[in-house]
């Protein structure tokens, strides 16, 4: 064994190296990494081979689902509101009336799985989202638990409200531990919501009724021109005698006018014939010499 490492292992120190030497050094080096990589690969390969068995398991997500009812806060009689949901989770709230408050009552069910959720609130046309407190298990409720919040909501225009229920807690929990009931867009137990839509902070009420009391309430006007100032019933037999009486004076108007200009044409035309004046002085004189010749009666009532 000395003998093969002073040949192929063994380097002098005031000697040169020998090539086989060096040669066999890098040799031997080579082959203890191959030897180690092929260790650390067999034993990575026998850990990883191992089988594991297991039982088959359903792995299902968490739900959260609520029941919501509303009702007039003021319990007077109102259209009917209808409330649509398929899952329990999704609600449509339809039919509430502008500036009215109407209270939702939302609880949780027995068929959540989730310990803890909240709801969303919202409108169409609304740029606000609220949350509500957290439904069920809650650590700062009294006795750990809150079954059911209710909240008087109002919207300030037609619109459909939609509830939305989360399982999990509230991105505004946080805040109401630290700071209490500050944030707006928190709805605690009771709290009044007031849904903004279409940019309207206060609701306009009334504009149908308004509307029909004008145009229903509103009279024609009459014509009082022919109505007596004594406070008499105009005959209707007078008035269709005066309206008879001025068409027949129309009529015979117009009946004598045409009759005056033909005896006017007529003058005209006698005077621009040459005889006609003679004639006219001749009837004249006539007329005249008649009248003033006495009758017979009237010389012998003379004498």
């Amino acid at each position: 064994m000395k003998e093969l490492y002073n040949e192929y292992l063994h380097v002098p120190k005031q000697g040169k190296i020998r090539e086989k030497v060096m040669l066999s050094r890098i040799a031997l080096t080579s082959v203890v990494i191959v030897i180690c990589l092929f260790a650390m690969a067999f034993s990575a390969y026998a850990y990883f081979s191992k089988g594991i068995t297991s039982g088959t398991n359903v792995i299902k997500v968490a739900t959260f689902e609520t029941k919501v009812e509303i009702q007039p806060a003021d319990n007077c009689v109102r259209s009917a509101v209808t409330v649509t949901t398929s899952d329990n989770k999704n609600f449509l709230i339809n039919g509430l009336e502008v500036g009215k408050y109407y209270t939702v009552t939302i609880t949780h069910t027995v068929n959540s799985t989730a310990k803890t959720g909240f709801v969303v609130v919202t409108a169409d046309n609304c740029p606000d989202t609220y949350h509500t407190q957290q439904i069920a298990k809650d650590v700062n409720a009294v006795g750990g638990q809150t079954p059911s919040v209710s909240f008087d909501l109002m919207i300030t225009d037609p619109s459909t409200v939609h509830l939305l229920a989360h399982w999990g807690t509230s991105s505004y929990y946080a805040s109401y531990n630290d700071n209490g009931d500050q944030e707006k867009l928190y709805i605690t137990h009771g709290e009044d919501v007031d849904l903004i839509i279409n940019g309207k902070a206060k609701p306009v009420t009334g504009q149908g009724n308004d509307e029909g009391t004008d145009t229903e309430g509103s009279e024609l006007p009459t014509d009082n021109t022919n109505s007596p100032t004594d406070g008499t019933t105009p005959d209707p037999d007078s008035s269709q005698s005066e309206n008879t009486d001025v068409s027949d004076s129309d009529d015979t108007d117009a009946s004598d006018s045409p009759d005056t200009e033909s005896d006017a044409d007529q003058s005209n035309e006698l005077q621009n014939v040459p005889g006609a004046e003679a004639n006219a002085d001749t009837d004249t004189d006539t007329d005249t010499d008649e009248g003033s010749q006495p009758t017979s009666e009237d010389s012998n009532s003379n004498e």
